[in-house]
Order: C-alpha cells, then sequence, then structure tokens
C-alpha cells in the first residue's frame, strides 16, 4: 500500500510540474505575440490562455525534436 501512494505522489508531483512549466511557457508566449503579430499582419492580441493553447499545439505539431536514437548511430 505504501509503494501505491508513494506512486500516486510521484505522479501528481510531475503533473504538477508539467503544468507550472506550460502555464510558464505560455506567458512568454503571449508577450511576444502581442508585442509582434498586431503591428505586422495586423492581427488582434490574445489572451493567456489562447497562448496556452498556442503553446501547447506548436508542442504537438512540432514535438522535441528529438528522433529517439542515439547520437553516433
Amino acid at each position: 500500500m505504501d509503494k501505491l501512494i508513494a506512486a500516486l505522489v510521484v505522479i501528481v508531483f510531475f503533473l504538477f510540474l508539467a503544468v507550472l512549466f506550460a502555464l510558464l511557457v505560455a506567458f512568454p508566449v503571449m508577450l511576444i505575440w502581442n508585442k509582434i503579430m498586431p503591428q505586422l499582419f495586423e492581427l488582434t492580441k490574445i489572451t493567456f490562455w489562447q497562448a496556452f493553447g498556442l503553446a501547447l499545439l506548436a508542442r504537438l505539431l512540432l514535438g522535441t525534436g528529438s528522433t529517439g536514437t542515439k547520437e553516433g548511430k
């Protein structure tokens, strides 16, 4: 039972870190978008949650850039 609780604590901790990281990424995306895009392309400014979705979409489409292979092989 103790191992199950420990595993759940680890899972919750990493989920918390993932959400925190995603939120920290969304803020710079929002700032950069709102500074550049309206001036260049006459687009509207975006909210924090729209920036969050945009960052998530970029992550899903572009991935991490890792091929999953070891270097040198």
